[in-house]
């Protein structure tokens, strides 16, 4: 590959480039881009070439990963949406109305209901006593046999509303995928050293059954929802911390630049740390 060097005085600005035959140029020193669009212009008229931007990091004391962190912190699982008053659940051929936390964790079971899982001990052993962790005391009472519950009518709920999420028409996909891009534009990148760097893992998991890989003994257990009190953010001390969400604070905000992570927590499974 054919490389040449050469030196450009923009404006007050002096600026080294590598100009690459294919007339791909990589800029490796400080630059406002203006004055160079202006210059690149000139130079190739409307084609133009492709511009590379590459900073040179700052070289800071041993351990020190940066000087200035800013970002707007995770962004969390959709709140549970109850299920239609027309889903129903039976509990010995009987219906039941459950609390909310007791339904969104038979949701959860209700999806898999036709995967290999739910015909597994371990799994229908772990799923149950933590889906009695989360019961009223009198649903505790009641369901107690798992082969006594239906989740049938569950399961066919979600089966249609998967069809219809496939059946949705260009405008309603094309607003999906704007309001996703909007998200990622806001929380999707941080602040490092004057720098806008891209996030490569902004959400946390929404709350499930753990499956694990081959046969876990811990599979069917529940993943627990991340909440604000779950989290430690990481962030500078001179940098706007990330608010939490209404009528929630944050575990800890720390102020750690040995770190790279932004925000951090532990899952409850296999009680191993998260990071972003």
């Amino acid at each position: 590959m054919f490389y040449s060097c050469c030196r450009l005085a923009l404006s007050r600005f002096t600026v080294n480039v590598l100009i690459q035959n294919s007339g791909h140029l990589i800029i490796t020193s400080g630059l406002v881009l203006k004055y160079f669009r202006r210059w690149n212009k000139q130079f190739t008229g409307d084609h133009g070439i492709f511009v590379e931007e590459r900073w040179e990091e700052e070289k800071k004391p041993d351990g020190v990963k940066w000087n200035f962190l800013e970002h707007k912190g995770p962004v969390f699982a959709p709140p549970y949406e109850p299920l239609p008053p027309n889903v129903k659940f039976y509990y010995n051929e009987k219906e039941i109305k459950l609390s909310e936390p007791a339904e969104e964790v038979a949701t959860f079971y209700a999806r898999m209901l036709d995967h290999d899982y739910t015909t597994k001990e371990a799994f229908n052993t772990n799923f149950m006593n933590d889906w009695r962790s989360v019961m009223s005391s009198k649903e505790k009472e009641l369901i107690k046999d798992l082969r006594k519950c239906n989740f049938k009518h569950m399961h066919a709920y979600f089966i249609k509303k998967s069809e219809e999420r496939k059946a949705m028409s260009k405008e309603e996909k094309k607003a999906i995928k704007e309001e996703n891009e909007k998200i990622a534009k806001e929380y999707g990148f941080c602040m490092i050293d004057g720098h806008k760097e891209k996030i490569g893992n902004f959400k946390i998991e929404p709350p499930g059954l753990f499956r694990g890989r081959g046969e876990h003994p811990k599979m069917g257990k529940l993943k627990r929802r991340v909440v604000a009190e779950d989290i430690i953010i990481n962030c500078s001390k001179d940098s706007k911390v990330p608010p939490p969400p209404p009528g929630h604070r944050w575990r800890e905000v720390r102020h750690d630049n040995s770190v790279t992570w932004l925000a951090s927590w532990t899952e409850n499974v296999q009680g191993q740390v998260k990071y972003i």
